[in-house]
């Protein structure tokens, strides 16, 4: 993170600050923590607060941890100039932050006035978010396309689990979420972590994956098999999908509109007109898998250079990839030059894999 970026956060705080009357806020939870500091927050990663809050006023900022955490901190992930405090890990950090009137939180607690509108604040990315975002999808491809050559059919899918998250480490990505299904799941879970189960013929690989507190969200399908005409059309019948969904991601439509044009489409396509009650279509991203999942009911408008992972899901397919939404279009992140791709609607998608 350069201190530049810094700053444009800083004054987005500020800003609501001027707007609440407030005097300071204590950000506490680890997606805001994250985008504020552009470092890894959590320790362990099953808690929603972080190793660390941050105080800020109008006249600037300051993080506050335990001697335990302070050292890493400050070696690894805080910027040099940082403004770091600490004391010893058996006091409690909330008794030394500050509370009472005209400061704020944005998680519910006593003494502070819960702030909704601090998550908001993260919404829209920044460029160097976007630049990193892009780095992240690209190596989360990479990671994927490792695979190919040391996936066998006769695999279960714990082992396909365990060689994608060492591809992960690899690259220096953490796994949010790991979807891992063979032939006889895919079809009936939308959400398969990975069991016992042997691949079989096809492998569907669904990964959150996050670096530094941003998270990019891909889907990628191998066969062992060759791919029938029938099973390539279907696919493709899932991308115009998506598509759908996609041309009405442009900063300034509605979210719902979004949503509502992708559900519709199914039925064009020849599925089921309720496919999508199966599964939810995705929705905004970011500093959560996804910050918020889109439907007929979020009619928000969609913010400039706002991050989306839309997922259709039918028939044992998914599509899923991330996106950067501006006025003008909606941008893919990363490249992958090594899969094989389709062309969909004048975008280049990622294709089923065969592995024969």
């Amino acid at each position: 993170m350069l201190q530049s970026e810094r700053q444009l956060k800083h004054q987005r705080v500020v800003k609501l600050l001027d707007e609440l009357n407030l005097d300071t806020v204590v950000l506490r939870k680890s997606p805001n923590t994250a985008w504020f500091s552009g470092s890894r927050v959590h320790v362990p990663n099953s808690l929603d607060s972080s190793c660390f809050d941050i105080v800020l006023s109008r006249d600037g900022y300051y993080f506050h941890t335990n001697n335990i955490e302070a050292p890493r901190l400050r070696a690894e992930e805080l910027l040099v100039d940082d403004d770091l405090r600490s004391h010893p890990w058996w006091i409690s950090r909330d008794s030394l932050l500050p509370k009472g009137k005209g400061v704020g939180s944005d998680i519910k607690e006593a003494d502070r006035e819960y702030i909704p509108q601090l998550d908001l604040l993260r919404m829209s990315v920044c460029p160097d978010e976007i630049n990193r975002l892009d780095k992240i999808a690209t190596d989360s491809a990479a990671a994927l396309f490792s695979l190919a050559p040391k996936i066998k059919p006769t695999q279960t899918e714990l082992q396909v689990a365990g060689l994608i998250t060492s591809a992960l480490w690899e690259h220096e990505l953490e796994t949010v979420f790991l979807g891992v299904a063979g032939i006889d799941r895919v079809n009936k879970f939308r959400h398969p972590l990975p069991t016992n189960s042997t691949i079989g013929t096809q492998l569907s690989v669904s990964i959150c994956a996050r670096r530094k507190g941003l998270i990019v969200s891909t889907t990628r399908i191998f066969s062992f098999e060759k791919i029938s005409s029938e099973r390539s059309q279907e696919y493709v019948r899932l991308l115009n999908v998506e598509a759908a969904l996609l041309e009405h991601t442009q900063s300034g439509k509605l979210l719902s509109d979004a949503f509502k044009a992708g559900a519709s489409e199914y039925a064009n396509q020849g599925f089921a007109s309720n496919e999508w009650h199966h599964h939810h279509q995705g929705g905004t991203t970011g500093y959560l898998p996804r910050e918020l999942v889109a439907n007929a009911d979020t009619h928000i408008e969609i913010l400039d250079n706002q991050a989306f992972a839309w997922n259709p899901t039918a028939s044992g397919l998914k599509a899923e990839s991330t996106w950067i939404a501006n006025k003008f279009e909606v941008k893919q992140l990363g490249s992958d030059l090594n899969w094989p791709h389709i062309s969909v609607a004048n975008r280049l998608r990622p294709n089923i894999l065969e592995i024969l």
